[in-house]
């Protein structure tokens, strides 16, 4: 840095060091001097959402997300950490818009498939939920490469909580959801078999 003393981007990049060798304080002061140098900068703001979400410090890393996004309108990956954020708080229908929002501007984005499912279970949207699960699916199924299938799957599928986090609201399961389902729709169609038989939940469905 003593060569580029007024360099927010040199700032930034301490900082995401700084902040991953745990030396916490060091990288707020890194990225909060990037701030001073560039009061616009998303790259600061989304390295001191990261930060704040490993200590678990949920409503100043939905701030710092959101900003952001404001200055980065087209940050999928900030979208989706903000649905996440928000779905931990209980702040469903933010997490819900956050999600979607992730998904139109990254079709790819795993994550927000299970996180979006997960809202919509918890507002109650059990239908809608299951439908958000299958489109994740499909898009780990439809991964070019088998290394893509496993970065997905493992995006997906294990997002870590900090132990000192706000409570989270429980995730449904797949089998939760249609077992759900089945009891307040027990006519609705379960399975679809070859001949276009259709057999309801009630009839031998999950």
């Amino acid at each position: 840095l003593g060569s580029a003393p007024n360099n927010p981007i040199a700032f930034v990049e301490m900082g995401r060091t700084l902040a991953l060798q745990g030396r916490h304080e060091e990288a707020r002061d890194h990225y909060h001097r990037a701030l001073t140098l560039a009061p616009e900068s998303a790259d600061a703001h989304e390295g001191l959402a990261s930060m704040c979400l490993d200590l678990g410090r949920l409503s100043e890393a939905i701030d710092h997300l959101r900003l952001t996004l404001r200055f980065d309108s087209s940050n999928a990956a900030a979208a989706g950490a903000l649905a996440n954020a928000l779905f931990q708080i209980g702040d469903l229908d933010a997490g819900k818009a956050a999600a979607s929002r992730c998904i139109e501007l990254d079709p790819r984005h795993g994550g927000a498939y299970g996180t979006l499912a997960n809202v919509l279970a918890a507002r109650g949207e059990l239908a809608e939920a299951i439908a958000q699960l299958a489109q994740q699916y499909e898009q780990l199924l439809n991964a070019s490469r088998p290394d893509a299938t496993i970065a997905m799957l493992q995006h997906a599928l294990a997002e870590p909580v900090s132990s000192t986090a706000a409570p989270r609201p429980e995730a449904p399961t797949v089998t939760r959801l249609i077992e759900a389902q089945a009891a307040t729709q027990p006519d609705a169609v379960a399975i679809t078999c070859e001949g276009d038989h259709r057999t309801p939940h009630a009839e031998g469905g999950p």
